[in-house]
């Protein structure tokens, strides 16, 4: 109001004027504090756009790692199936050998279980594992009824009399491709003599 009257006075221009070097100082300071907020900003803008390009880049780079991956772990997944076929295979031969060798064993067992009664009958005796017991005397049994009341067989036909069968019997073999024949001779008894 004074300068509006005219009565300033010296000491209130030295005021104002310390007042407006204040607002002057004030304003220095704003402006300076403003830019070193502007470069500040424009150093967190720059620092945030770099941060942002790295991520997109390393966000593409984990994708693309991430496909490779898993194309890599599609083929490990397609050998190791192809190996469990194989190995599965491998088992199967496996089996298969040992089932034939099995078979062979026991095609070699039955060789030579049946290599010794046909030594026996090489010799002529009959032998008590090429016709057993039981089916000697059924088989005997047959021929007795079909022999004549002046005819009869050596002994009773009871299983436990086929040893004297088969050491009375004589036997003659005959072998094709497809298999082998046994003739037997037996002693028969007549009314006064053995045939």
């Amino acid at each position: 109001m004074k300068y509006l009257f005219g009565t300033v006075d010296a000491r209130d221009v030295k005021r104002l004027a310390a007042v407006c070097d204040e607002l002057h100082a004030f304003e220095s300071k704003m402006v300076h504090s403003a830019d070193h907020q502007l470069t500040y900003l424009r150093t967190l803008d720059e620092g945030t756009k770099q941060t942002v390009k790295d991520t997109t880049d390393l966000a593409r780079t984990l994708r693309d790692s991430i496909r490779n991956f898993s194309l890599q772990l599609h083929r490990v997944e397609a050998d190791l199936l192809y190996t469990q076929g194989a190995i599965e295979k491998q088992i199967s031969y496996g089996a298969a050998i040992r089932e034939t060798e099995m078979a062979i064993f026991a095609l070699k067992f039955n060789l030579m279980h049946l290599q010794e009664p046909l030594d026996v009958t090489s010799f002529g005796k009959l032998s008590s594992v090429l016709i057993k017991p039981y089916n000697l005397s059924a088989i005997l049994l047959q021929v007795s009824l079909q022999l004549t009341a002046e005819i009869s067989m050596l002994t009773g036909l009871t299983v436990e009399a086929m040893h004297v069968y088969n050491t009375a019997g004589t036997v003659h073999d005959v072998g094709t491709s497809k298999n082998i024949r046994l003739f037997v001779d037996i002693p028969l008894k007549a009314a006064r003599l053995i045939l």
